[in-house]
């Protein structure tokens, strides 16, 4: 072989090894940015609830660094607080029942107990009832909301009080948001 085809060769060889590198750079670019775009999209997953009447879009929970944002934790709280404290003897069933999709398969049996008593009872009396929020709380495992329920009987009025609903909530990537249980009580401020 003379020394001008081994150059040529060389020449065609530190050609090809160049490609070769520059595809592989461009490779290891490509899966750098979309294993980033995997662990930025896993980090900021929805999750999407469907508000009752009037609200008719779902709202999406959207989360930073597997940390669900504090307004939209306080959107769900006054969601919960209308499907819970706001109805009538007609509504109550299918109010009471929107929140069976959100509740822990652990507690799920007991808190419908719950609330098949509760719709009984407001049933066979015909009460009417609701409930304007005044603030609500947020921590990493309660949504506190507080405000004024009003309820009535046969357009009677039955009483007014100060209403303390906690909603103890777990919320993860995997499952997404699920109410664990509710306590409601007179707010004593």
């Amino acid at each position: 072989m003379t020394s001008k085809k081994a150059g040529k060769k060389l020449e065609t060889t530190k050609l090809y090894l160049f490609a070769s590198t520059l595809l592989n750079v461009l490779f290891g670019i490509g899966i750098l940015y979309l294993t980033s775009e995997i662990t930025y999209q896993a980090m900021h997953k929805k999750v999407i609830m469907q508000p009752a009447f009037p609200i008719d879009k779902p709202m999406e929970l959207g989360w930073n660094n597997g940390e669900i944002e504090k307004r939209n934790l306080q959107r769900v709280g006054e969601l919960v607080s209308l499907w819970t404290l706001n109805y009538t003897p007609q509504t109550i069933r299918k109010r009471f029942y929107k929140i069976l999709n959100y509740i822990e398969p652990n507690s799920y049996n007991e808190i419908k107990e719950v609330l098949d008593t509760e719709i009984y009872k407001i049933q066979e009396n015909k009460i009417v009832q609701s409930f304007h929020p005044s603030s609500s709380f947020i921590t990493k495992k309660e949504i506190i909301i507080k405000g004024v329920a009003i309820r009535s009987i046969g357009g009677k009025l039955l009483d007014s009080e100060q209403i303390k609903l906690t909603i103890f909530y777990s919320y993860s990537p995997e499952l997404g948001f699920l109410i664990k249980s509710m306590k409601r009580e007179k707010d004593k401020k």
